[in-house]
């Protein structure tokens, strides 16, 4: 067996190991930055939107700026939980190796 790269080897849940392609290692660690970057452009929308929601025609009467600032808050949640379950839990698609042949 060739020696362990850091970063390269991942246990699975059955207790096997299997060795994870760079391009899958990269995107792990590209990932939480551009989750980052995208919580932040999307606070900036809210934001805007929050600030400005009398000038929107059409919307309810009953949204208000704390009504937008909440939708970004359980948006940013759910995205939060799912960069944990798939970055730092080892969860979903992104950490699953092909089938033996």
């Amino acid at each position: 067996m060739d020696p362990v790269t850091p970063g390269l080897w991942r246990a699975r849940r059955r207790g096997q190991n299997h060795r994870m392609s760079p391009i899958r290692v990269a995107a792990g660690r590209l990932l939480p930055w551009l989750f980052a970057l995208y919580a932040a452009a999307t606070l900036l929308h809210f934001a805007h939107n929050g600030h400005y929601l009398a000038r929107y025609p059409n919307l309810p009467a009953s949204w208000s700026g704390a009504s937008v600032y909440a939708a970004w808050g359980a948006e940013a949640a759910a995205g939060t939980l799912l960069l944990i379950n798939v970055v730092m839990l080892g969860g979903g698609a992104t950490t699953r190796s092909p089938r033996p042949s």
